[in-house]
């Protein structure tokens, strides 16, 4: 956490965005995992970081990879699923496979957990394709009441 202190919350998501690019463009990962990591401690960017998770999302789409989505981050200071909503919506609508993991520990909790995670990953995904339908009909989302 001391580096968020010395190099900016914005900075350090950027450059880990562009080191998960660069993972995927070796083509040696076939799923790239907690995709949005630098949120674990609770460190937001004053705004998302869209053009940075545009080269991440587009090196994962080119190289095939697919992205795990994970509940281990409800465990963590964020308590959020790794990667957040708008995150995951962004990745399913660009035809990203998706995949979904929990850390296994034996706790009633972490059971709650994945099914929470697996729900949220589904409404996503159910909303990235209604967007999509959406939008191959002409009609932009705003317009739809989405």
């Amino acid at each position: 956490p001391r580096r968020f202190d010395e190099e900016g919350t914005d900075a350090l998501y950027d450059e880990y965005y562009r080191l998960l690019a660069k993972a995927a463009e070796t083509r040696l990962f076939d799923v790239l995992t907690h995709f949005d990591l630098p949120k674990k401690h609770g460190h937001r960017p004053e705004r998302p970081r869209e053009d940075s998770e545009e080269l991440a999302i587009d090196a994962a789409r080119r190289a095939g990879c697919a992205v795990e989505v994970s509940s281990a981050g409800l465990r963590k200071p964020v308590a959020e699923a790794y990667p957040e909503p708008r995150l995951l919506a962004r990745i399913v609508r660009a035809g990203i496979p998706i995949t979904f993991s929990s850390p296994w520990v034996s706790d009633p909790v972490a059971a709650t957990h994945s099914a929470f995670v697996i729900f949220t990953g589904f409404y996503v995904i159910c909303l990235a394709v209604t967007w999509a339908v959406y939008l191959r009909k002409g009609a932009p989302m705003a317009k739809a009441g989405v």
